[in-house]
């Protein structure tokens, strides 16, 4: 198969870009394509689930940053070293990993991530591992601590990502004033808190719950990767419209060559089939605001979202139509990474409150979007007529004629979607890079088997960090419900349709 390279990697040059003052795209990805690195591990660590998962998910996030990989394992993990040519056979693109059992020269790489506790400040080396909800990463002069036997693929792909984002920073450069090098840093997902030695509670042997999972793109990619290793049971229901393409190789942990022109949401779903045999796990391909919830629908009214979306007005469409008992939001940006929770319950914003237009922004791009009047916009509930057609633009009239019957707030969300997705064609790819998206999955993972447990969380309303400052430099955000929002003056309508969706006693 033939890749055009510059786009699977275009996402990361534009990171590369937007980080270093002057870069450009071409340039900035030569730094990373063209340098060596290794990846090795330490046979303690590597014989514990834990390490085993972090070099895995390492592994998978370096095909993504260099055409240069070496793999080196001990000579005592046959069963590691099978699985991880498994892996880079399945991921790798452009050049294929190199794998080794016996000695290296360490000063001939550009970067070296070691799934183990060594300090070596003289090389370009940095050590990862994970225990429990806790992901342990150092490239200076202080070793981390070896006890890895609390298992928890949520801190295991935390530490293979701050291991990448290492990586990132060595390879471009990125200057210390900008992000130094961690030096013995710890980060618990489970408290959200930095430099604690705590692994927190150990997982339940099962979890129980349905989840509707919206976007299989970055964030999607890290948040199916956590849930196949956790003992899930219900249905889970993923949910994107789109296919997978060569610029996606760059940003999404899972997927290999093989997987590019194939629906996203079908890609994870039979991954997740395959690793949870006793969950029940759909895919679906539409837009979500075509989706039929419901009695006789394709879906049920799910109570627990995971987002992992790119855009504001799907944000937007999962809190109207739904209305659940919790959504949970992965977002990223270049480099920073976010999770909010918005509960049903409670003085805490939803996804409108939280990621809103201005007003009269939000109105131009509805009219402009669909061609109804300011008028019409304002009755979301009533449906679109052969009156709206007189009234809307030529050039609209064939596409808003289709609609008429259906509820002015579907269309307007179907025609906002639309229309943001042309234009981020034209725009171009946004700055993205995989180890962000992971650590946001993290988090989200990490809130959702929170609440599957019945456990309180941290989370005020959202955390987020810059990637390569570190989640010490993070920030706990507290946002209560706007008065303007329709979670505020349709509390009334809403608790009624939450009301009629509860299982009778």
């Amino acid at each position: 198969m033939n890749l055009d390279l510059p786009l699977a990697f275009s996402r990361l040059a534009k990171t590369a870009s937007v980080t270093q003052t002057g870069g450009n795209g071409s340039d900035d990805a030569h730094r990373f394509t063209a340098s060596c690195v290794l990846l090795t591990g330490e046979a303690d660590i590597l014989n514990t689930r834990n390490g085993a998962v972090c070099f895995q998910h390492t592994l998978r996030l370096l095909v993504r940053t260099t055409l240069h990989l070496t793999v080196q394992l001990p000579a005592t993990s046959d069963a590691l070293l099978a699985t991880a040519q498994a892996i880079a056979e399945q991921v790798q693109f452009g050049a294929t990993v190199h794998f080794t059992v016996g000695p290296v020269d360490l000063n001939t790489f550009d970067a070296i991530v070691n799934v183990g506790t060594a300090a070596h400040p003289a090389l370009p080396w940095t050590s990862i591992n994970s225990n429990g909800w806790l992901a342990r990463v150092t490239s200076g002069a202080l070793p981390i601590s070896g006890e890895c036997g609390q298992w928890n693929p949520i801190g295991a792909l935390a530490a293979a990502s701050l291991g990448a984002a290492e990586v990132f920073k060595r390879l471009l450069p990125v200057r210390p004033e900008r992000a130094a090098l961690f030096d013995s840093l710890t980060f618990s997902l489970e408290t959200y808190a930095s430099n604690t030695d705590d692994p927190g509670p150990t997982l339940p042997a099962e979890l129980h719950g349905d989840v509707l999972i919206t976007g299989a793109g970055a964030i999607g990619n890290g948040v199916i990767a956590l849930l196949s290793d956790l003992p899930l049971y219900g249905r889970i229901d993923i949910v994107d419209r789109q296919l997978f393409g060569t610029e996606n190789l760059g940003t999404c942990l899972l997927i290999g060559p093989a997987d590019v022109g194939q629906a996203k949401a079908e890609v994870l779903a039979s991954r997740l089939r395959t690793a949870l045999v006793s969950s029940d796990v759909h895919a679906h391909l539409s837009p979500f605001e075509e989706l039929p919830f419901g009695a006789g629908g394709a879906l049920p009214y799910h109570r627990v979202v995971v987002n992992g979306l790119d855009n504001v007005e799907v944000r937007h469409a999962v809190q109207r139509q739904l209305w659940p008992d919790v959504v949970i939001d992965g977002a990223i940006g270049a480099l920073m990474c976010q999770v909010s929770r918005h509960p049903a319950e409670g003085d805490v914003a939803c996804l409108q409150c939280l990621f809103d237009l201005p007003a009269r922004e939000a109105l131009t791009h509805q009219m402009e979007a669909t061609g109804l009047s300011p008028a019409r916009l304002a009755q979301p509930d009533e449906p679109v007529t052969e009156a709206d057609l007189l009234t809307a633009p030529e050039h609209q009239r064939p596409w808003l004629a289709s609609r008429i019957g259906q509820p002015i707030c579907s269309v307007v969300s179907e025609g906002i979607t639309q229309a943001l997705s042309a234009e981020r064609q034209r725009q171009g790819f946004a700055p993205s890079v995989p180890f962000v998206a992971c650590l946001s999955a993290c988090m989200a993972v990490a809130e959702l088997v929170r609440h599957l447990e019945g456990r309180s969380t941290p989370l005020e309303t959202r955390f987020q960090f810059d990637v390569l400052r570190g989640p010490q430099s993070g920030s706990m955000l507290d946002q209560a419900r706007s008065g303007g929002c329709m979670c505020v003056q349709r509390r009334a309508a809403i608790v009624r349709f939450r009301t009629s969706l509860a299982p009778s006693s």
